[in-house]
């Protein structure tokens, strides 16, 4: 299966190819559940990074995988948080099979060919299940997208991300 073949679904019920769900030239999907207790803390962080690089024409875009949450529930996180982002259903994991995505949240930016160019934690404030620093010391999400933009390889172009396992 190929990036241009995936297909997610609107919350509002459309079938919309992931290459043409969007124009912008980086793309950022973050892997969500509206009862990971993680991703709730996250929309903040998630809705200000969006806010810093939407100028610059890149997309963010919660994915709530596989049918286990109602669209009903997903509609009330996002709405319950402010939350204010496109989101999308990937009914059959085939989006998270093709990014090996595993937990929520996790993060998965994209060049508009498919090419993943950084995939995992947002940044180091959970450094273990339940286990929070007081100071976060990396922002690797933030750093991925600056490296982007400046024409630089992403270092580190992967971490391992931390949160709530995708239900299957």
């Amino acid at each position: 299966m190929s990036f241009e073949s995936i297909t997610l679904t609107t919350l509002e019920g459309q079938n919309v190819p992931i290459k043409t769900a969007s124009t912008e030239n980086i793309l950022v999907f973050i892997f969500m559940s509206p009862d990971c207790p993680l991703c709730i803390s996250y929309t903040k962080t998630i809705m200000d990074l969006h806010e810093t690089f939407h100028s610059k024409n890149i997309g963010f875009y919660p994915v709530y995988a596989g049918t286990f949450h109602s669209v009903e529930e997903i509609m009330k996180f996002q709405s319950d948080y402010a939350f204010n982002l496109t989101g999308y259903i990937d009914p059959q994991y085939r989006f998270c099979n093709l990014v090996s995505a595993t937990i929520t949240p996790q993060a998965v930016v994209m060049n508009r060919e498919g090419k993943i160019l950084y995939t995992g934690a947002i940044d180091d404030w959970m450094y273990n299940t339940g286990k929070k620093k007081a100071v976060i010391r990396h922002h690797y999400l933030q750093d991925a997208i600056q490296s982007i933009l400046s024409g630089q390889e992403v270092v580190p172009a992967q971490t391992e991300p931390i949160g709530c396992f995708i239900e299957l």
